[in-house]
């Protein structure tokens, strides 16, 4: 059996917290994922993050409908070690379960994931995530 980290968080997520719906989380499971505004906006801002001249344009950055300002960009931009790998996979075998992973950006020891929000960053619901915990297993970073 093969299973995604972010699947396992799904599940925390819809276990613990009022996240989504039974149905929604069979959905994801069954891979029936319906992307919504939020899904499309981090895509836009990891596809920005990863190939920044590609969306560059005049003071900001345009991918698809989103546009970002140098404001929101320069700061993550000045962050990111452009020789890291972007989007990671790694794999690990748990007894008779492969659990995948795929890390926003690996450099060397160092691995880095990138979130965004449309409100305040909730640290203790990233911090309860197990799947930032099998990322680390998996990629075993410093």
């Amino acid at each position: 059996m093969r299973i995604s980290t972010t699947t396992l968080e799904s599940f925390r997520l819809f276990r613990d917290e009022d996240w989504m719906s039974e149905q929604e989380l069979i959905d994801s499971i069954s891979g029936k994922f319906v992307p919504n505004h939020k899904v499309f906006l981090g895509s836009a801002f990891g596809k920005v993050l990863e190939t920044p001249d590609a969306y560059k344009v005049r003071s900001g950055y345009q991918c698809g409908d989103f546009a970002f300002g140098d404001d929101v960009m320069g700061p993550a931009l000045a962050v990111i070690d452009r020789r890291g790998v972007f989007e990671a996979k790694g794999t690990k075998r748990y007894g008779d379960r492969d659990v995948v992973a795929k890390a926003d950006h690996l450099l060397g020891a160092r691995l880095s994931e990138f979130k965004t929000t449309l409100s305040t960053f909730d640290f203790d619901k990233y911090a309860a995530s197990c799947q930032w915990r099998f990322m680390t297993d998996i990629f075993e970073p410093a």
